[in-house]
């Protein structure tokens, strides 16, 4: 997932929640808060898009329900649910870069049930330091010295294996591995498309799903449970060599 290009947001960007009653959130163009009208009533929510010092904030969707995108140094999406005169904060998506070697990080935490603040950025913190501590253990020496593949697990969803390839030097400058999932003998490589390995809040250590990103905008999101993954993973596994070859689109 590349980073946003920034657009002008429409006079009043409105998305409907689906819910056991009628609800809506919105921001008008040019300002900094989010709107929650909920039966007829309007609750404003301050300084939850718009720029916040470096960080570049905007309303979008995921799966056609609201969420927000936050860009500064990486790139996170907060998705939302309302809760009678509030809004709650549910997933958490991010994409960066390891500060020790460089490696493409895409993960998520599902279950936050945080209410919406101004600083809801924060939340981010909390799981991006534990994923950038656990990303910096892999060495990247093959590629940094030899110019070698790299090829390493990511995340254990149950017995699946879900990993990221990289095949030259470039492709690790860029941030654009190949990612695979393995069960037992068998393969599937994910092409041309954005993963998010997704943990739930309660269980912070243990890998859950794998969301696969469908289209980038808007954004939709296919959830893969384990069931999902074997059944997927039904292919002859890869060899470097293949995995060095293009992509298919």
């Amino acid at each position: 997932m590349n980073k946003r290009t920034t657009i002008l947001l429409p006079l009043i960007y409105r998305v409907i929640f689906s819910a056991a009653y009628a609800s809506e959130v919105y921001t008008t163009k040019g300002g900094n808060s989010v709107f929650l009208n909920v039966d007829g009533s309007t609750i404003k929510f301050d300084d939850i898009v718009g720029m916040n010092g470096n960080s570049y904030r905007e309303l979008t969707t995921i799966n056609n329900k609201p969420s927000i995108y936050a860009g500064n140094d990486f790139n996170t999406y907060y998705t939302l649910k309302p809760r009678k005169n509030s809004i709650i904060i549910d997933c958490l998506y991010a994409e960066l870069r390891n500060h020790d070697n460089g490696l493409l990080i895409t993960n998520a935490v599902c279950g936050l049930n945080t209410i919406l603040n101004s600083n809801y950025e924060d939340i981010s913190y909390t799981y991006t330091d534990k994923w950038q501590a656990e990303r910096s253990k892999v060495k990247t020496e093959s590629l940094a010295h030899k110019n070698e593949t790299l090829d390493f697990v990511v995340a254990n969803i149950e017995d699946i294996e879900v990993h990221n390839f990289y095949k030259n030097i470039e492709t690790w400058k860029n941030s654009i591995p190949r990612t695979y999932i393995k069960h037992q003998s068998k393969c599937h490589v994910i092409d041309s498309k954005t993963t998010f390995v997704v943990y739930e809040h309660e269980e912070i250590d243990i890998p859950r799903y794998l969301d696969i990103i469908k289209t980038a905008d808007p954004m939709t999101i296919e959830r893969l449970d384990s069931k999902a993954l074997k059944q997927l993973a039904d292919d002859v596994c890869p060899s470097p060599t293949t995995l060095r070859q293009s992509p298919r689109r």
